[in-house]
């Protein structure tokens, strides 16, 4: 065990208490702390540990709550569950996200919360029913009780690399897809032809129809977003590139191409299953530092960069040091820059004294 090089500790609602004495904002501000049920969190802490053996870097976090929760502090309402990759998970992801949650507890006190502050009924009146109407759905019962309770996020570099490559895909766990989808053809019919309905690989998806920009977009150093959904086996998935949602469905269709697959991800995710023993993480995250300096380092190398960095080194000083540097001493090839890099990977619990967190990233050899 590695003594860590940094420790920390804090007992927020102490520490306003003490800065905001004598200012009648503060004390205002802590009565009202304690009806939304913020003075539950006792305390945080955790350290910091760098160069282990092992790892370049671990983290450990503890946030303290009071048990029961109450208000604000009974929303967050992680619960522990399955983390494995779904089926549909690219294994070529830049990072992955998976959150296991109580939706109904969430909804439930949200909905309490605001009817305390801001009246009774005032829930139903303000939030529940604008969203029904603008979309013809009843929100408890078609749109919060379909959730299972998972929720999955990933991110993916969209080829040829540009600035905003960096594509995500949100992933939604349904009880039941198929009543889902009476409920998503329904409130997408309310959207027109601004909606427009696709195959890929026998699986129907809905591309929304964008308006052309109303500057030039050179889609050579931009990509366009392109805002898509589907219902993929029992997940209902959003995102803003169809590249990777057909990616997804190409991965969902075998699943020996997924992350699930990867012998990085079996790495990281054998330290986090080290980590918790027995016990199931209510958030797991895995993370590749290489895939972001892939884009970067893929940019830089692209003959439009260099065209552009070249016009511009002329009346530029900065831009004509870059571009005679770069001429003198190319950058070296990936594979190198790569080695100095090692995934990384995160979890969380929750359990009756608050959430504990652990992040670490890898050693290189």
């Amino acid at each position: 065990q590695e003594r860590p090089q940094l420790a920390w500790y804090v007992d927020p609602v102490e520490l306003v208490r003490r800065t905001g004495q004598g200012n009648l904002s503060t004390q205002a501000g802590l009565a009202m702390i304690g009806g939304l049920g913020l003075d539950g969190l006792q305390a945080a802490g955790g350290t910091i540990t760098f160069a282990t053996e092992e790892f370049d870097s671990i983290m450990h976090t503890h946030l303290s709550l009071e048990s029961p929760r109450e208000g604000v502090l009974k929303l967050i309402a992680m619960q522990s569950g399955d983390s494995t990759p779904e089926p549909w998970v690219p294994r070529d992801v830049a990072s992955y996200f998976t959150l296991n949650w109580d939706v109904a507890q969430t909804y439930s006190e949200l909905k309490r919360l605001i009817n305390i502050f801001r009246g009774e009924g005032e829930w139903e009146k303000s939030v529940a029913e604008p969203i029904s109407n603008r979309l013809g759905v009843d929100l408890q019962r078609e749109v919060v009780d379909t959730a299972e309770g998972r929720f999955t996020l990933i991110t993916w570099m969209e080829k040829p690399a540009r600035l905003n490559s960096q594509a995500r895909l949100v992933g939604i766990k349904l009880k039941d897809p198929a009543a889902t989808r009476q409920t998503l053809d329904r409130v997408l019919s309310r959207f027109g032809d601004r909606v427009q309905q696709q195959t890929f690989g026998g699986l129907v998806y809905h591309r929304a129809v964008m308006s052309a920009p109303r500057r030039p977009v050179d889609e050579q150093t931009v990509r366009r977003p392109e805002p898509c959904l589907a219902i993929l086996g029992d997940y209902l998935v959003f995102s803003d590139s169809t590249q990777l949602l057909q990616q997804a469905i190409t991965t969902n269709g075998d699943p020996t191409q997924s992350l699930n697959e990867e012998l990085d991800y079996k790495l990281i995710s054998s330290k986090i299953g080290r980590q918790l023993k027995t016990e199931k993480a209510g958030l797991v995250a895995f993370y590749r530092p290489e895939e972001l300096l892939r884009l970067i380092y893929e940019i830089a190398n692209a003959p439009t960069t260099r065209t552009r960095l070249r016009d511009q080194a002329g009346n530029n000083p900065v831009f004509r040091a870059l571009n005679n540097s770069l001429d003198k001493n190319p950058l070296p090839p990936f594979a190198v820059l790569a080695r100095y890099l090692a995934p990384g990977g995160a979890t969380i619990t929750s359990d009756e004294t608050g959430f504990h967190h652990t992040g670490f990233t890898l050693r290189r050899e």
